[in-house]
């Protein structure tokens, strides 16, 4: 394989938020047994000024958000010029350009390279809003303004590939392009043992990992678990909340006080801890929706360490019906599979490492 230059185009790339931006940091090292030499450029960062910095071989280029769309334009064709990269990697998430959501500005930096011979890839991490079926009458509206941005942009970078994490958003694009190749996202925890513990435990542990969104009738949703799982083997159960939960977590710590329902609130931990802890729990819940868990970094991290995960948040639908091909991940509803639930599934060491050599592989085309 050719040594290939690749340059990370993106809105911000801040460290420790579980974002794009570590997720660039994180493929960056992983790609480089590859021959892929990367380097990153964030457009709209919040930094007082454009600074340079050397993160783990990957050297990153953070301008200030308010800067001129002429001064970025520049800097980017400087950059080009001086460093002559062969690859392009646009990671697309339309609020990290624009705080509102509406990323009219990225349009004319696309437009200032596009005669500059350089393979171009987009990674398409969020589409739009209100692709869910009660979405609002503003939600709808927003959603065809992005939809039209993105269109733009498509048709101005003269990409020559396109990976999206999400069958949902992999639907919508191909009206737009000719082959949208799906790329799975990998767990954000890394696995620090290749087998699972048997679990001896007369009490199912239940673990919550990373934000949590509002859910719906929870009272009547946590009530209605506990009793399909107690029915299976009386036994005990306890949850746990793990990661940055944010503060819709006091709307569990409230429920689960009125039903007297034990818990524990882990907080913030290393990656070392997140994974052991993970070996003894009995199986994971998200508040993601069903649709959108492709794209959940904490879900995948769960999966990876042998959990099944359960949605919890069933009022979300899709506008589209679609199947997903996600497995060991079940809906909240009057079928669900309770007994599925407490059987762990193997832990999934190559996940990572057969996704960055897809994105290798794919990332060529052109």
């Amino acid at each position: 394989m050719e040594d290939i230059r690749l340059v990370f185009l993106l809105g911000a790339i801040p460290k420790g938020q579980n974002g794009v931006g570590d997720y660039v940091r994180v493929l960056a090292g992983e790609v480089a047994p590859f021959n892929i030499h990367c380097s990153a450029i964030a457009l709209f960062d919040d930094v007082k000024t454009t600074t340079i910095e050397i993160d783990d071989n990957l050297t990153i280029h953070r301008i200030n958000r308010k800067e001129s769309t002429s001064y970025k334009k520049k800097y980017l064709l400087d950059y080009i010029k001086k460093e002559n990269p062969t690859h392009l990697s646009l990671q697309y998430v339309p609020y990290a350009f624009h705080s509102k959501g509406i990323p009219y500005l990225l349009l004319p930096i696309l437009f200032a390279i596009k005669d500059i011979n350089i393979i171009r890839h987009l990674m398409v991490h969020e589409l739009a809003v209100g692709l869910h079926k009660k979405s609002s009458i503003k939600d709808s509206l927003l959603k065809y303004t992005q939809f039209l941005l993105l269109r733009l942009c498509i048709r101005i970078g003269h990409f020559d590939s396109i990976h999206t994490q999400s069958t949902l958003y992999q639907y919508y694009l191909a009206k737009w392009y000719k082959k949208v190749l799906y790329l799975p996202l990998y767990g954000n925890i890394n696995i620090n043992s290749n087998t699972l513990p048997a679990l001896h435990d007369s009490v199912i542990k239940v673990v919550l990992f990373g934000g949590i969104h509002t859910v719906t009738d929870l009272n009547d949703k946590i009530k209605k678990l506990v009793y399909n799982i107690q029915r299976l083997g009386n036994k005990d159960i306890k949850f746990y909340f793990l990661g940055r939960n944010g503060t819709k977590v006091k709307e569990w710590e409230i429920v689960l006080n009125q039903l007297t329902i034990p818990y524990t609130i882990k907080g913030e931990m290393d990656s070392n801890q997140i994974s052991s802890l993970f070996q003894e729990m009995t199986f994971g819940i998200t508040t993601t929706p069903f649709p959108l868990v492709e794209k959940s970094g904490t879900v995948m991290a769960m999966l990876e360490h042998g959990l099944n995960v359960l949605c919890i948040r069933d009022e979300w639908i899709a506008d589209v019906e679609l199947d997903y091909p996600i497995k060991h991940v079940y809906r909240l509803s009057e079928n669900t599979d309770y007994s599925s639930l407490l059987t762990r599934h193997s832990i999934d060491v190559k996940r990572k490492s057969k996704t960055v050599a897809q994105f290798a592989r794919e990332i060529q085309f052109h």
